[in-house]
C-alpha cells in the first residue's frame, strides 16, 4: 500500500513538471522598441563629434554618436544587445562602437552600423574617426549575419522591399558615394553603384543613402 501511494505521489509530482513545462510561454521576438545608449568616447579627437580635430575638444552628451543598443521586445523582456568590447564577425570592438539602429518592417529584425576608431593619417589636422564599416542584423536573440563595406563608412542605410533587402550608403572621407544591396536572407551583394550612377538610373533604395 505504502509502495502504490509512493508510486501515485511521483507521478502527480512528474506530471506537474510535465504541464508546467508545456505551459512555458515561447518568447515573443516582435521588438517594441530600440534604445540607443550612448558611451562617452575617450578620445579628444574624435571627428565623431568635433568636427574641427585641431581644438581636442571634449564631445558634449549630445555631439555623442555612437553608444551601444537596448531592446525592449513585446512580452516585455529587456535585452542589452551590445555592452563593452564586443566581437561580432571577425572584429572585436571597442565599448559603445555601434550607432544608427533601425527595426525591420515585421519588427522582429534590428541592425545596427558597427565601426572602430581608425587614425587619421592623411589628414592635416590629425585625430581620429569613428569609422562604422559593418552593419550588424540581429534577429531572434542573435546575431543573423555582419555585412561588410570595406574601406568605407556607412552614412546611412534602411531595410527595403518590406525587409526583403538592406540597402546601404557609405563612403570614405573624401570623393564618391556608394550604394550597395543586399540579401536579407542569404547575405548576398545583389548591387553596388556609385552615387551618381544610382541618382541617374533613379533607383527608389538607393535614394538618399549618400550626401
Amino acid at each position: 500500500m505504502k509502495i502504490k501511494l509512493l508510486l501515485f505521489s511521483l507521478l502527480a509530482v512528474f506530471g506537474q513538471s510535465f504541464s508546467h513545462a508545456q505551459a512555458a510561454p515561447k518568447p515573443n521576438w516582435k521588438i517594441k522598441s530600440v534604445t540607443f545608449v550612448p558611451v562617452a568616447c575617450s578620445r579628444n579627437d574624435c571627428w565623431a563629434h568635433n568636427q574641427n580635430a585641431t581644438e581636442h575638444a571634449k564631445p558634449k552628451p549630445e555631439e555623442i554618436q555612437h553608444g551601444n543598443i537596448a531592446l525592449i521586445y513585446a512580452d516585455n523582456r529587456k535585452v542589452q544587445a551590445t555592452h563593452g568590447a564586443t566581437a561580432v564577425g571577425n572584429r572585436s570592438t571597442e565599448d559603445g562602437a555601434t550607432a544608427n539602429a533601425q527595426i525591420s518592417p515585421d519588427k522582429k529584425t534590428v541592425g545596427w552600423t558597427q565601426g572602430h576608431h581608425q587614425k587619421c593619417t592623411d589628414w592635416s589636422v590629425g585625430g581620429t574617426m569613428f569609422v562604422n564599416s559593418q552593419l550588424v542584423l540581429f534577429r531572434g536573440g542573435r546575431v543573423l549575419r555582419v555585412l561588410e563595406v570595406p574601406g568605407t563608412f556607412i552614412e546611412n542605410w534602411r531595410f527595403w522591399n518590406n525587409g526583403k533587402y538592406v540597402a546601404i550608403g557609405s563612403r570614405w572621407h573624401h570623393g564618391l558615394g556608394y550604394v550597395r544591396l543586399f540579401d536579407m536572407k542569404t547575405g548576398k551583394l545583389l548591387e553596388r553603384l556609385s552615387n551618381p550612377e544610382a541618382e541617374k538610373k533613379k533607383l527608389k533604395w538607393a535614394k538618399d543613402l549618400t550626401a
